[in-house]
């Protein structure tokens, strides 16, 4: 009896333990599908002088801002639990402190330019910003070593397989209609996915020119979809 509970338990803390890795590895797909975009909101809104009354406009685009971060910094500490390797662990320990001190600069920085645009704040608020986005990509690359290529490639298919159903009901509830704000998120998840088998291959031994060459096919496949999507889809509003 005891045998068995211990094996119960044992197989219920396996499947736990799965969705945990599930969970993380979407959180990671969401995060660097688009770990650029709050920051060049809050650049765009703030080089916008006729948003210098809307403060709550820009409290809006600093929350999202600081929960991205936040995400970041949570899968940046996860990676770090699972990972054995000291100087990996070590290095992103390095970047989310340099995210974490930066975010407490960029947005006064940003605020500033809001208040007065003049160029010293400008040049200042771009560079806080083009730092912040060099240690993001460095802790994207980072995280990459860490995570496991077919599970992660498993993850990306079946978002994308929903997403490609999403579209398919779509189109036959709405007379051919097709979202391309849908589209959008499948190609920002195909890209992810590109970036990461890139680093992956650096670490591959066998079968390296195959590899390459499909994701040179890749890379072409997911450059259609994006023209054909800019071409024949109207923008979104």
């Amino acid at each position: 009896m005891v045998n068995l509970f211990a094996e119960t338990c044992s197989n219920k803390l396996c499947a736990l333990e799965r969705k945990v890795n599930v969970a993380v590895l979407k959180l990671c797909l969401n995060i660097f599908s688009r770990y650029t975009d709050d920051l060049e909101y809050i650049h765009k809104f703030c080089c916008d002088t006729r948003n210098k009354n809307k403060p709550k406009e820009l409290d809006n685009l600093v929350m999202e801002f600081d929960l991205h971060v936040d995400r970041m910094m949570q899968v940046g500490l996860f990676a770090i639990s699972c990972s054995s390797n000291v100087t990996t662990c070590t290095r992103i320990r390095s970047c989310l402190a340099s995210l974490e001190a930066l975010e407490s600069e960029l947005v006064p920085a940003f605020n500033a330019v809001l208040l007065d645009n003049c160029k010293q704040h400008l040049n200042l608020a771009v560079i806080l910003k083009n730092h912040w986005l060099s240690e993001a990509a460095i802790l994207k690359r980072l995280i990459f070593e860490i995570i496991d290529p077919s599970a992660f490639c498993q993850v990306v298919y079946e978002e994308n397989k929903n997403l490609v159903h999403t579209l398919s009901s779509d189109i036959k509830a709405e007379r051919n209609k097709v979202d391309k704000r849908v589209v959008h998120n499948i190609v920002r998840n195909s890209v992810v996915l590109e970036d990461f088998l890139k680093e992956a291959l650096t670490y591959k031994e066998n079968n390296v020119n195959q590899l390459k060459e499909n994701l040179s096919f890749f890379h072409k496949v997911i450059h259609e979809v994006t023209a054909a999507s800019d071409v024949f889809l109207p923008q979104e509003k």
